[in-house]
């Protein structure tokens, strides 16, 4: 996303996914036929890591909330930049758990 004014330029940070884990699937959340999307709100700092995380939409499961948290806490940035300078910014990401299932009913 990038926010363009005459006199300032920002582009947001951007996930580096070739270097972040996906989320696990818990395996109960599996079984029970739980998916969802969790919108994770996440802080990242001017050297490309997470700082705060907290969900701003849930999935409707805890459990598949906290799988979300889990999986993002850890990952890397490529940080917003101001000027060529990196700063703080917030970060919505999507995360979905879908089952692949091929049988319809």
């Amino acid at each position: 996303m990038t926010e363009n004014n005459s006199s300032l330029n920002t582009v947001i940070a951007y996930p580096l996914y070739k270097e972040n884990a996906p989320p696990v699937y818990p395996e109960i959340a599996r079984v029970r036929g739980y998916e969802g999307i969790v919108l994770v709100s996440a802080e990242i700092l001017p050297n490309g890591r997470v700082g705060e995380v907290k969900i701003r939409k849930s999935s409707g499961y805890a459990i598949l909330d906290r799988s979300a948290i889990q999986a993002v806490r850890p990952w890397k940035f490529e940080p917003a930049k101001k000027s060529g300078n990196p700063f703080t910014a917030w970060v919505d990401l999507p995360i979905k758990f879908t089952l692949n299932n091929n049988s319809q009913s």
